[in-house]
Formats: C-alpha cells, structure tokens, sequence
C-alpha cells in the first residue's frame, strides 16, 4: 500500500489484504516540504493505516519506504521513529 495524499477508501477492486498479518506501507511527499510531510506523518498516516489493520483484522502494518525531495533537510529515522 503505498500514500501519496489519502488512499481509497475500498481497496476491494486492488484485492484483498484479509488473511494477512501485516501491511507494508509507502509514505512519500510530492511537491511538499519536509515540515508538511512530518505534519502528514503525525496527524494523518497512523489513524488512516490503523483503520485499515482493524477493518481486515490485521496485527499491524510496517512501514517500507518514506521520503521526502531531495532538496529538502532529510529527517532522521530517530526523527520519523519518534512519531511513532
């Protein structure tokens, strides 16, 4: 599963994910700053994902891949892991 702006809300045409412990998730930020990407991270990603772990009983997600544009002061994992 991978974000750019909000996912859909019914993945049913994609498939399903029911049977599965975990979902990996992509998080990346198009045309935005770091500070906004961060912002999205606290306030949006976890509730969004969270829904999906409980609608198709799953043990949780792990996130694959996150990023920002390369122009931009790069968070640190101990930065990103802090959100979490």
């Amino acid at each position: 599963m991978k974000f750019a702006g909000e996912g859909p809300e019914d993945i049913s045409e994609y498939g399903t994910i029911e049977g599965h412990d975990y979902v990996a998730v992509g998080v990346y930020a198009i045309d935005v700053s770091e500070d906004v990407f961060i912002e999205y991270l606290k306030e949006t990603v976890p509730s969004y994902v969270n829904e999906y772990v409980e609608n198709y009983s799953l043990n949780g997600y792990i996130f694959g891949e996150m990023g920002v544009g390369g122009r931009q002061r790069r968070a640190t994992g101990a930065d990103i892991s802090a959100i979490f």
